[in-house]
């Protein structure tokens, strides 16, 4: 937590649920789609198996009263979005908020291409070196 953020008296608790996980392979369609005031916005669909943890997940964290709980959208451990858990969401949600465009099509690209077999690293695990004749050397 941030010193700015103490100040304010924000507190941050994070609830990991492994058995509720809902994962890239669990969705089948992500669009960029428009709420109901013309802003754009993220529109979801699960699979079956996603579906059933996503209606758990947002069962469990349903809000209560006044108080309301985010769900985090994560990539390799960064936090990219933490909308607020509206009601329970079986197979089609959508996520709304102040995004622009950009930040849209950003978040449905990475949606889209799902969960990653392995975190990327910035080095590589082989290199080849690879002669290239003289006459194709300009476009390297």
């Amino acid at each position: 937590m941030a010193a700015n953020d103490r100040k304010r008296g924000c507190r941050f608790i994070v609830s990991v649920e492994p058995d509720l996980e809902v994962r890239g392979d669990h969705l089948t369609f992500a669009a960029m789609t428009f709420d109901e005031n013309g802003e754009p916005a993220i529109a979801l669909t699960f699979g079956p198996e996603g579906s059933r943890r996503f209606f758990a997940l947002t069962t469990s964290y349903a809000p209560t009263g006044n108080r309301q709980r985010q769900l985090g959208v994560t990539l390799d451990g960064q936090l990219l979005s933490a909308p607020n858990i509206v009601s329970p969401i079986r197979s089609e949600a959508r996520i709304t908020g102040e995004f622009t465009r950009e930040e849209v099509e950003y978040m449905v690209q990475i949606l889209k291409a799902g969960r990653l077999p392995t975190k990327l690293s910035e080095q590589p695990k082989s290199e080849t070196l690879v002669d290239v004749p003289s006459r194709l050397a300009d476009f390297f």
